[in-house]
């Protein structure tokens, strides 16, 4: 009840009015004011029970003199209701109140104020003392004492709801970005950032706060899982990394936003020792991609801006820095074997030899590519790999082997010829690692998500592999064969690979001339030594 409301106000009398003063006044004020609601006024303080509202919502304990001159000064000047003091606090808080009632334009720095005084006012109400006030004051009007302190805990609760209405009315006429600033800050201050419980008046705003924000709450979640779904779609398709970057700063983007508009939520969560369950959910959200990233593509750097996303949106969220920090130091760990195990694949790979007796030719490989003449192609940019030695023949007698190694990417193929067999090998093994392995996990990653791989005239499946039924005439029949139903093996410089029941039902492939015969070979050799029914599970 607002003080400029109560029957004390409208009949302009005090709490130590008797009941004759009281109908005195409700006549004289009735020649002049609604009937209706001068009876009504009369009626609640003529009524015991009904007139303890009308004096908690008052100005208890303050003498009728000070009443009239403080209503006074808050009609001409609302404004200096907050350097107004009772020995009251309930008679301040209504003070306070009516002021902010009155004050549409109350600047957001004064509101914040206004609010906590009126939040710490509340918290400090002590019912015994405010039940010897009021009986004081009936004692000198003749109405019974209140002997039992519920009714007055009830009524004190009921003028706390009221107060707590008032100022969020006066919150609503803030921005949307204001008002997220001013609640956060009065949660902030009335906790001590969440380390105490606050004032129970402000947690009473914040649940409010709570149920209003819940609906923009909703829709930034919604916004969030379907940016996680874009960005593992991005990272799942092997896109340019300028592809999922965008993508990432606008997840990061939405969550700062949301959780802008819940950290006083998450702030009076904190203070009362009680976990926020939404955040919780959100920041799983964003950390699962996080992960996902970093155990599926080695997308180390996402993964770390992620992380550092969640750390500074949840601070407030005890559980969810704990595990943002661990996933931190688990990033560091990596990112310190990285650079160790880089040093020394940098160097495993690392090869140069100068081919040709006179007009000799640079062969070299590194990380930083292949170089053969005047030619450089990037480590990754290398998508086909074929080599094989031929040996060459004259009279029956071997006269010495020809080295071939073919390197192409997505647009074109190089040839290099070998003859010292020292150096074929040497380069071989440094283009197995730093070439063939990536392209070998790119084919299991690609198999697990359900794509297929056609390899000479063989298409490659996680579950098998299709092959060609030899005919008479005409083009062999396409077979499905699963891994347990295969055999391979390998004869001049030709790969394999054979249905067990059906020796007709097989495929070549010539080392030199298809690409990626080796790779296959390696994985299908994995396969039936483990004897796994999926080829993207031979590295479990």
């Amino acid at each position: 009840m607002d003080i400029f409301e109560n029957p004390f106000s409208i009949l302009g009398v005090s709490p130590l009015d008797d009941k004759q003063c009281i109908m005195d006044a409700a006549e004289e004020k009735s020649l002049t004011l609604d009937p209706d609601l001068i009876r009504n006024a009369r009626v609640t303080l003529a009524s015991p029970r009904k007139r303890l509202e009308a004096e908690v919502a008052w100005l208890p304990g303050v003498e009728p003199n000070v009443v009239r001159e403080m209503i006074s000064q808050l009609e001409s000047e609302p404004s200096i209701a907050i350097n107004l003091r009772c020995n009251s606090p309930m008679a301040e808080a209504n003070l306070i109140v009516a002021a902010l009632r009155r004050l549409p334009n109350l600047q957001p720095n004064d509101l914040r104020d206004w609010t906590l005084k009126i939040a710490e006012l509340v918290e400090v109400v002590d019912h015994e003392v405010l039940r010897q006030t009021i009986n004081r004051q009936r004692e000198k009007s003749g109405f019974p004492k209140l002997t039992e302190l519920k009714q007055l805990k009830e009524e004190v609760d009921f003028q706390k709801r009221h107060l707590c209405k008032s100022i969020k009315e006066a919150f609503n006429q803030l921005n949307s970005r204001t008002l997220v600033d001013i609640i956060t800050t009065i949660v902030d201050t009335s906790t001590n950032e969440g380390e105490q419980s606050g004032p129970r008046l402000i947690d009473d705003l914040i649940n409010s706060y709570e149920i209003e924000a819940q609906a923009f709450l909703e829709k930034e979640k919604e916004n969030i899982e379907e940016l996680v779904k874009r960005a593992k779609t991005i990272v799942a398709s092997d896109q340019a990394r300028t592809k999922i970057q965008p993508i990432i700063d606008q997840l990061i983007k939405v969550l700062h936003n949301w959780d802008s508009v819940a950290q006083p939520i998450q702030v009076n969560f904190k203070s009362r020792s009680i976990p926020h369950d939404a955040s919780y959910e959100i920041a799983s959200i964003v950390r699962d991609l996080s992960i996902h990233v970093f155990n599926e593509y080695q997308e180390l750097e996402i993964s770390q801006q992620l992380n550092s996303a969640i750390q500074e949106a949840f601070l407030e969220v005890e559980r969810i820095v704990v595990e943002a920090k661990q996933d931190a130091e688990s990033i560091k760990g990596v990112i310190e074997q990285r650079k160790n195990k880089g040093s020394e694949w940098a160097t495993s790979i690392t090869y140069e030899a100068q081919v040709g007796m006179i007009f000799q030719k640079t062969l070299r490989i590194s990380p930083e590519g292949i170089q053969w003449k005047n030619a450089k192609w990037r480590l990754e940019e290398i998508t086909r790999v074929a080599w094989g030695g031929t040996r060459k023949i004259v009279n029956g007698v071997h006269t010495g082997t020809v080295y071939k190694i073919c390197l192409g990417d997505n647009r074109s193929i190089t040839s290099i010829n070998l003859v010292k067999q020292v150096v074929f090998s040497e380069f071989i093994s440094r283009l197995w690692k730093a070439v063939c392995v990536r392209i070998l996990m790119e084919y299991m990653n690609g198999l697990k998500e359900g794509r297929e791989y056609a390899i000479g005239k063989a298409i490659l499946r996680d579950q098998g592999i299709v092959l060609a039924r030899k005919n008479m005439f005409g083009a062999g029949t396409p077979v499905f064969c699963k891994w347990s139903e295969i055999g391979i093996g390998n004869l001049e410089g030709v790969f394999h690979v054979a249905k067990l029941d059906e020796p007709k039902v097989k495929s070549t492939f010539c080392y030199q001339t298809e690409f990626n015969v080796h790779i296959l070979e390696f994985a299908l050799g994995l396969v039936l030594k483990k004897g796994v029914s999926r080829l993207s599970s031979i590295f479990e």
